[in-house]
């Protein structure tokens, strides 16, 4: 992946090299940028695919320029499509078949498109500014257009240098209370917003607007939970069929020309890309993230049970939680946003230690919100699944007890939200006192439909933002991160399976452990605890004075230091 920024303004070069700066992690093998009276752009490249200068950006063909970060993955295939309309090529990256697909086809590239990615194609002639970003967002998007000034970049942190930054009271008060904040176009910033996923769009210049449109979407069946009744036949089908596509995934994101390695969790999803990558007899690294001192979220046992199996070496990671203060300011400063707790502190470390061997990652990312894997998915099922109810009782005792109460919650609406929230609305108007709950927000997060509700959690409110950590917790060390269970192939799939082979026999995600023990790991398929991707947040928040505290003080903490994160950047920018 890489940086990418554009201005529809000549900049000098002094302030193009702070732009690099800013952008440097997103890119450090190559940079470049186009300028005319009009616009600038500017490109840092993490060199990927084609490590040669044929693939530098800003690319130019004819009249038309592209910044574009991301990888299309079937950039093989689409580069035969353009070739045997005798379209020639000078390099071997996907920058140039994106280019030159979009001179060939417009817009409608985009549907042949399988990839992560954020770009922007400027006309030179007409001064056109054509923007996308890919299907579920895996890529980042931000702009600014106001006065007359147009400024996109990959970062938010970059348009400090153009602009001060004012927070969005609504926005930043709905990020600290209810860990949303990736659900709509608004930033906590005032200003700065996201280019939205699956969508294309271009600048209107007349009206000073961005115009969108949605190019890809899924329509799910909307009917009852019960909409299909269990059929062994049938499900044998959709496991094959969901083989299949994971398989093809993961190959797909095995186009490199430099190392790559993958994360191992010892969950499910983690497990069953390892079991594959094994299979396909790919010569990588593994990778784990692992707490010994902290039973209750270490999974070292689980991770060594999938390398025994495997006979695969994993690079285990023991990481660190005290005195651990610069790397949490460090971390909060590569977000440049609120997050939920310290939990991606993890991730953060497994990326710097992975770093310093290989330059792309594959992890299990979207699999909990596609098929069903986060507790608040069961409770919605467990009280209207009766035999559901029965066998997962069964498994866990009166730990179900809990899952009905959370179910049963969610059909109280507003009135249970706001009763539940107002210890935590008292303390975040210590810090901003203007702010008022938007319960609306959380009316549509639990919505009692299962079906819609994985549909909301994959494009709304789980996914985009664990995308995002992922993204700035990887580019922070230079590496590329690639999730084979965001192919869209693989979410049209998912979000279209019937139900009863997502939530069977107590299980959730009963369709993934069902292919993980076809391969032989049934231990490991049918584990009932899960963890993730969590850390000590008690003990980091020690290394900070704090000795009690939610996930509310925690993300009031993040606030603090993300604020005086932007008020150092203000200031550096006033002394130049």
């Amino acid at each position: 992946m890489c940086g990418i920024f554009g201005i529809n303004y000549f900049l000098d070069d002094r302030i193009i090299n702070e732009v690099k700066r800013f952008l440097y992690h997103r890119g450090p093998d190559d940079n470049g940028f186009y300028r005319d009276e009009y616009v600038t752009l500017v490109h840092t490249r993490l060199s990927i695919i084609d490590l040669s200068v044929s693939a530098h950006q800003p690319m130019r063909v004819g009249d038309k320029v592209i910044v574009y970060n991301g990888e299309i993955y079937n950039y093989i295939e689409i580069r035969k499509i353009l070739l045997d309309e005798g379209i020639s090529f000078t390099s071997n990256s996907d920058t140039e078949v994106l280019l030159k697909g979009y001179i060939r086809y417009g817009e409608k590239i985009l549907d042949y498109l399988n990839g992560d990615f954020a770009f922007c194609i400027y006309d030179i002639k007409s001064k056109f500014f054509f923007l996308a970003r890919d299907r579920l967002g895996n890529k980042p998007l931000y702009y600014y257009l106001k006065n007359g000034t147009f400024i996109f970049a990959s970062e938010i942190k970059v348009f400090g240098e153009f602009i001060d930054f004012e927070y969005d009271i609504q926005a930043l008060g709905d990020a600290i209370l209810f860990n949303i904040n990736d659900y709509s176009s608004k930033t906590i910033f005032k200003d700065i917003l996201n280019f939205p996923q699956a969508h294309y769009g271009f600048l209107d210049t007349n009206n000073q607007r961005i115009v969108t449109k949605r190019y890809w979407n899924v329509n799910i069946d909307n009917g009852a939970v019960h909409s299909e009744k269990f059929s062994e036949r049938k499900f044998n089908d959709y496991l094959e069929e969901f083989e299949n596509l994971i398989i093809n995934s993961i190959k797909l994101r095995f186009r490199s020309e430099v190392p790559i390695g993958v994360l191992l969790s010892g969950g499910i999803d983690s497990t069953l890309i390892a079991i594959i990558v094994k299979k396909l007899c790919y010569n990588v690294d593994f990778y784990s993230a692992l707490f010994p001192d902290f039973k209750e979220i270490d999974e070292t046992c689980y991770v060594e049970k999938v390398s025994d199996f495997l006979n695969i070496l994993v690079n285990k990671l023991i990481v660190p939680y005290e005195d651990v203060d610069d790397d949490i300011k460090d971390l909060v400063k590569t977000h440049f946003d609120i997050i939920r707790n310290f939990s991606i502190y993890a991730q953060y470390c497994v990326f710097r230690e992975l770093s310093k061997k290989v330059k792309v990652s594959i992890s299990g990312q979207g699999s909990d919100e596609l098929f069903g894997g986060y507790y608040h998915h069961v409770a919605r099922y467990i009280v209207v699944d009766d035999e559901f109810l029965l066998k997962r009782r069964i498994l866990y005792g009166d730990g179900v007890l809990k899952e009905i109460e959370l179910g049963m919650s969610m059909l109280k609406g507003r009135e249970f939200f706001f009763e539940y929230n107002q210890k935590f609305v008292a303390k975040i108007r210590k810090v901003i006192k203007e702010y008022e709950p938007n319960y609306d927000i959380l009316l549509e997060k639990f919505e009692f439909n299962l079906e819609r509700a994985l549909y909301f959690d994959t494009t709304k409110f789980i996914l985009p933002t664990l995308l995002r950590y992922e993204d700035r917790n990887s580019m922070r060390f230079s590496v590329e991160s690639r999730t084979p269970f965001t192919d869209y192939r693989i979410v049209e799939f998912a979000l279209k399976l019937p139900l009863v082979y997502k939530m069977k026999d107590g299980y959730t995600k009963f369709i993934l452990r069902k292919l993980i023990e076809k391969y032989g790991l049934k231990d490991v398929a049918f584990r009932l605890n899960k963890i993730g991707f969590e850390a000590p947040n008690k003990k980091i928040m020690e290394c900070f004075n704090v000795q009690e505290a939610d996930d509310v003080d925690i993300r009031l903490l993040i606030f603090k230091i993300l604020d005086d994160t932007i008020k150092k950047f203000a200031q550096k920018r006033r002394s130049r």
